[in-house]
């Protein structure tokens, strides 16, 4: 599936929350529209609807796209304003380190 914009890369903690679990990932890539996440083990069903926390950030909700490798795409059901995607861009630089996964409390 083609992406409607170009990401930016950013390494970001966020909790991510299902309906029955919840973990903390890193957000790798980020756009209005979406972003990809590091997700490691815990694969996430396509068209699942997934709430993301990230630090610093009210909640997003969206749904996944694609699963694959560890990533997962997810498509915000609102995108973000742009001057938000550049300010965490600045705010959490990518620095090409994985976050480690662990089950949330």
């Amino acid at each position: 599936m083609p992406r409607r914009e170009d990401r930016q890369r950013l390494t970001m903690k966020a909790q991510c929350r299902l309906p029955d679990n919840k973990w903390e990932v890193s957000i790798s890539e980020i756009s209005a529209g979406g972003c990809r996440l590091a997700v490691g083990m815990f694969g996430l069903p396509v068209d699942q609807k997934i709430i993301l926390s990230p630090s610093g950030l009210d909640s997003l909700l969206g749904t996944v796209k694609w699963c694959a490798d560890g990533y997962a795409g997810v498509e915000f059901d609102k995108p973000l304003h742009v001057a938000i995607v550049d300010h965490l861009c600045r705010r959490y630089p990518d620095k090409d380190v994985q976050i480690p996964f662990r089950l949330a409390a």
